[in-house]
């Protein structure tokens, strides 16, 4: 018998485990959350996404791709990810440098990671604003004629459009431009 042979045998003689090979990544998390950012400008800090174990540690030897997509859509006009949505993951880190949302919201935006075969994530939800202040719309008094905002959708009564600085009162009628 060789010694590794012998040394083997003892090991399990005394129950000392074998020693195994690194933790397998079972899923994805954001460590740096999308922040707020105007529309069509590069998010700051860049986002970095890791691969982890199910004892929520990062996997290191994790070098898979790992893709980001807009989850939540906060825009009316649907908008678009931009920048490189597909990065190897470094030490276990995807970082994504360049990503920038094409259109302002009226609501909040998510991102989702995802690699296969892990289970993805979903990011904070993160704000993308127009130029200057995107208008928004609010009811200001209810009304018998049928108006829709252009904007938010609402149908029913006079609706105002603040815009920065000041705002206007609008009474939308419905197919009004």
């Amino acid at each position: 018998m060789s010694l590794r042979e012998a040394l083997q045998q003892l090991r399990r003689q005394r129950g000392v485990p074998r020693k195994r090979g690194p933790p397998a990544a079972t899923h994805l998390i954001f460590l740096t959350q999308p922040s707020d950012a105007a529309a069509g400008a590069k998010i700051t800090p860049p986002v970095r996404v890791a691969a982890e174990d199910d004892q929520d540690r990062v996997v290191t030897t994790f070098s898979g791709t790992i893709s980001i997509a807009i989850g939540q859509n906060g825009s009316l006009l649907v908008g678009h990810l931009n920048g490189t949505t597909s990065v190897a993951a470094v030490t276990g880190v995807a970082t994504f440098t360049d990503l920038s949302i094409d259109q302002a919201g009226i609501s909040d935006y998510t991102l989702v990671a995802s690699g296969s075969p892990l289970a993805s994530a979903q990011s904070a939800p993160f704000k993308v604003t127009g130029p200057d202040a995107l208008p928004r719309c609010t009811l200001s008094e209810l009304s018998d004629a049928a108006a829709t905002c252009w904007l938010c959708g609402y149908s029913g009564g006079t609706v105002a459009v603040e815009e920065a600085p000041t705002p206007e009162r609008a009474s939308l009628t419905r197919g009004a431009s």
